[in-house]
């Protein structure tokens, strides 16, 4: 097997790396625009529930059937703060898979680098040689 070719199959490889590389980084992205969309909705959502609690805890004075509704709208704080922690959980968690399939593909493009330069600087005395003899 020729020097050049290793160097071909090694130059192929950290191509294929960078562009996994590359779509990794997009997909992060990505998904780092949705949970932030989705932390903005329950922000959204957790103050609505705030507010609503809030009402319902000033409506119960002189009005029997207050508690309930203040019961309810705090069950409802609750499930929805449930909720929110699960769904962000998830896409936190895809987050951090990503994060580690970028610093597994780093390695893997360090490795690749550390094999290509002995490669290279063989190429160069190759050629050099080559020189001499012409």
């Amino acid at each position: 097997m020729s020097i050049i070719a290793i160097a071909e199959g090694i130059g192929a490889q950290a191509n294929a790396n960078i562009d996994a590389s590359m779509t990794n980084g997009l997909s992060v992205i990505s998904v780092i625009s949705t949970y932030l969309a989705l932390q903005e909705a329950w922000s959204k959502l957790s103050n609505q529930d705030a507010e609503d609690v809030y009402q319902a805890q000033m409506d119960v004075p002189g009005n029997p059937g207050g508690t309930a509704a203040v019961a309810a709208a705090m069950q409802k704080q609750t499930n929805d703060s449930q909720n929110s922690t699960v769904s962000t959980g998830k896409l936190d968690n895809i987050i951090q898979e990503q994060k580690a399939n970028e610093q597994s593909l780093s390695n893997s493009m360090t490795a690749i680098f550390n094999t290509e330069e002995p490669v290279n600087q063989l190429l160069r005395a190759t050629s050099g040689a080559i020189q001499q003899l012409l």
